[in-house]
């Protein structure tokens, strides 16, 4: 009797704990949901930068396009300084201005700093383009080339 005692006792001390399948298991599980989490962080930080460039381009440039128009009757030398507060791009890059007339300006807006800059640019250009008839941009377009967004406001 007391050697089957020991027996058990000796068995028992080697099975406690868990065995390598188990805590194989645990990891997978752990890694999967670690993984989960942070893709869905990624994409929430895409699309805010994503929405950052659509209010630049949408609204704050353009309102600074239609105020500078309103100082100097002409768009003729304008700056990227003097249509906004900022010339850092969503992604940070930084954006530039060029005059093509008296009352026409493009900017070239590159978007080289993205995480994945062919699908935020077609999807600017179509944000702006649905913008055509409610604001002064008259074209909108994306050069995957260069990853450069290129937008014209006329006034």
């Amino acid at each position: 009797m007391k050697r089957q005692m020991k027996r058990q006792i000796r068995l028992s001390k080697r099975q406690s704990g868990y065995t390598i399948v188990e805590m194989t298991l645990v990891a997978i599980g752990l890694a999967i949901i670690i993984g989960g989490i942070v893709g869905a962080g990624i994409g929430v930080i895409n699309q805010s930068e994503n929405t950052v460039a659509q209010t630049q381009l949408g609204n704050r440039i353009p309102q600074g396009v239609s105020a500078y128009w309103a100082a100097a009757k002409t768009l003729s030398g304008v700056t990227a300084a003097g249509l906004s507060d900022s010339t850092d791009t969503a992604w940070g890059d930084t954006w530039s201005v060029s005059a093509t007339g008296a009352r026409t300006v493009t900017i070239a807006y590159p978007l080289t700093s993205a995480d994945d800059a062919d699908v935020d640019g077609p999807k600017l250009v179509l944000f702006l383009t649905d913008m055509f008839t409610t604001s002064p941009v008259s074209a909108a377009s994306y050069n995957a080339t260069t990853d450069t967004l290129s937008v014209t406001y006329t006034l």
